[in-house]
């Protein structure tokens, strides 16, 4: 554009200019007061609406503040409870202790725990992670940071289908836990939510894999000891001569624990189901063992054997060992 179209286009701004000033006075004049055009109007009411936005702003942002502080503190203070309720459960299972282990916990692995369990309000699954620490203090290294990420994960209803298998389960077999799930046990299993759907939680928890060829167990001691997870009852069961010739091998169902399952069935608190125990006895008779059933004597700790089991113990242990040392031996190794 040249020099003197600019030139023009301000006179004409400037001539238009000076007839709404003229206006304007005139205007304000007449009402009495400073007139402003609409657009003037109108931009003074956005600055002014802005300001008070602002202000509104600022004050809904302490506000937003305040609550977020008490939320924290409630938050904090909630866990703090869970922690100090935890840590307590567990200082009463360890006062039985006659000296503290060689070994402590490691800080790390404290660190960890105590952030897995700090939004743990429910009172039973407390009790469990109070068991967990205890349990690691005792035998440091017995859990894993995996084990408590599957733990922290459990709904109360996982932990109590958990706990139903747990009273499913012997330990002896390949120094492992075996439920005995087996196809003619389903009735049992079904009663106690541990059908399909059931075990199916119980996979997608990470506790229990299911086999569906089932799973065999062919190297087998003799005697093979059974001990439910509460050592409250122990099954003997003596191999024929036949059987052990053979090497026939025994079915242990289709159930297997995870190594998580396998630490938290550490854990496990109960008794043992006498149906699922009677039918387990019958399915070793029925695969050629002779079966002994004993349960514990609370006063004495010791387990109740007919002469032939104690006899079979007998050629199994030392010398001048104690029979009952030798069974007591052979259950904490079956742990």
């Amino acid at each position: 554009m040249s020099e003197e179209a600019i030139g023009g286009a301000a006179a004409v701004a400037q001539a238009v200019s000076k007839p709404v000033e003229r206006f304007i006075e005139v205007v304000s004049a007449g009402m009495g007061r400073l007139y402003e055009p609409t657009h003037r109007r109108r931009l003074a009411k956005a600055e002014f609406d802005s300001r008070v936005t602002m202000a509104n702003a600022e004050v809904a942002v302490a506000d937003i503040k305040r609550r977020a502080s008490e939320r924290l503190q409630a938050v904090e203070t909630r866990r703090q409870g869970n922690l100090e309720a935890i840590a307590d459960g567990a200082v009463d299972l360890v006062r039985s202790l006659g000296a503290p282990p060689e070994k402590a916990i490691e800080p790390d692995w404290a660190a960890k725990f105590f952030d897995e369990c700090k939004d743990v309000s429910d009172a039973a699954m407390r009790e469990v992670w109070s068991r967990l620490l205890a349990g690691e203090f005792t035998t440091p290294g017995a859990f894993s940071v995996r084990t408590m990420r599957v733990l922290s994960g459990l709904s109360r209803e996982e932990a109590a289908l958990f706990q139903e298998l747990g009273a499913r389960t012997y330990t002896g077999i390949a120094r492992s836990v075996t439920p005995f799930c087996l196809s003619q046990f389903q009735a049992n299993f079904e009663e106690a939510d541990l059908g399909f759907d059931g075990r199916s939680r119980l996979v997608a928890a990470g506790l229990i894999q299911e086999h569906p060829g089932g799973l065999l167990a062919s190297e087998l001691s003799d005697p093979l000891i059974l001990v439910s997870l509460s050592k409250s009852h122990v099954i003997l069961a003596g191999g024929s001569p036949d059987r052990l010739r053979m090497g026939t091998p025994l079915h242990l169902g289709s159930v297997s624990f995870t190594p998580a399952g396998r630490e938290l069935s550490k854990l496990w608190s109960g008794t043992a189901n006498d149906v699922h125990t009677a039918a387990v006895v019958n399915m070793l008779q029925m695969s050629d063992f002779r079966v002994a059933l004993s349960q514990r004597d609370e006063a004495t700790g010791e387990y109740p054997l007919p002469q032939w089991a104690r006899d079979l113990i007998n050629q199994k242990k030392r010398p001048g060992e104690p029979l009952v040392v030798n069974l007591r031996a052979r259950l904490n190794a079956g742990r």
